[in-house]
């Protein structure tokens, strides 16, 4: 229980908040995360809970998540804590990166040590190639292949100098014959696409099955990661974020607007990526929540039509317009 928790508020401070935010948040609880250890933000984002948990503070980081990312607190199930156990919750002991880094080269050591002990007329052997064998010589183009024979009994005639240019078509790097030209990503943006007139159909499916007008069978269109994220948020998430049951889902209120339409960014084959920013509003009672996302999708081509197989969103705010 209490590396879970530690485990889900680094993951909500990585996740949902960008560098300065992090270090807007760290300054409001009393840190200076400049001063803290890690590098990058995954190292910043782990260091503020290993320093709040040190101070005995995660019930106020706990609180504090729960205010400014709501959708991302109760999507990790960080409510499930009761405060008495994530004011007690202490980071695990686990060894520290020094301690284990000085252990690995410690054992390294002693291995090679054994090696020189045990070996001792290795040392100095140098393997020198006989006379005679053929030694292979990659060129710089893949694809081709340079034999030079070496023999001890005829010297190697004088070659002539490399020539100084190289025309166009000997700089062309040569596929090898075993591998397969990777795929290219035709990088395209139109919102004119039929990939990318796609989602606004798909996201007023989404809300007719949000608000209970149609059923987890009507959502034929959405596969794979897509589908199973939608079902999980529309289930567990937002019902538990609007404190409804499943018969309150008529009283659901949601708004979506376009910052950015939709509009298709590459295809790789028979695969569409289509990137947009949408703000996305949730009411019921006087519960709002609201979201403003880049939105990633990506599509495959089914018959007439394009069906969803994934989409990611990196939250920009939670502001409500």
């Amino acid at each position: 229980m209490n590396e879970e928790l530690i485990l889900k508020l680094r993951d909500v401070l990585y996740r949902e908040f960008n560098e300065a935010e992090l270090a807007k948040l760290a300054k409001d609880l009393g840190l200076d995360l400049a001063l803290l250890s890690g590098e990058g933000h995954f190292g910043k984002s782990r260091a503020v809970v290993t320093a709040l948990a040190d101070q005995g503070n995660l019930l106020v980081l706990r609180n504090r998540l729960r205010d400014l990312r709501p959708v991302a607190f109760a999507a990790v199930g960080l409510d499930k804590f009761s405060d008495t156990a994530v004011s007690a919750a202490k980071v695990g002991g686990s060894l520290p990166i020094g301690r284990l880094v000085a252990l690995l080269v410690g054992l390294l050591l002693i291995v090679l040590l054994c090696v020189f002990v045990l070996f001792p007329n290795n040392r100095n052997a140098v393997v020198q190639p006989a006379a005679g064998t053929v030694t292979p010589v990659t060129t710089e183009t893949p694809a081709e292949v340079v034999i030079a024979t070496t023999t001890a009994s005829q010297p190697q005639p004088a070659l002539p100098p490399e020539p100084t240019s190289v025309s166009p078509a000997a700089a062309t790097p040569t596929l090898l014959p075993t591998e397969a030209p990777a795929a290219t990503a035709t990088a395209t943006v139109s919102e004119t696409h039929p990939a990318a007139l796609r989602i606004p159909e798909l996201n007023v499916q989404l809300i007719d099955f949000y608000q209970g007008k149609i059923k987890e069978t009507d959502l034929r269109y959405w596969r794979g990661g897509a589908l199973s994220g939608v079902l999980s948020f529309s289930k567990n998430t937002l019902l538990k974020i609007l404190r409804l049951t499943e018969a309150d889902r008529s009283k659901i209120q949601t708004t979506l607007r376009y910052i950015k339409r939709p509009s298709l960014t590459s295809q790789v084959g028979n695969t569409f990526t289509v990137d947009s920013q949408e703000y996305w509003s949730y009411k019921a009672n006087t519960i709002q929540v609201c979201e403003t996302r880049n939105y990633r999708y990506i599509l495959v081509k089914d018959g007439q039509t394009f069906a969803l197989t994934a989409v990611t969103g990196q939250l920009v705010n939670n502001k409500c317009l």
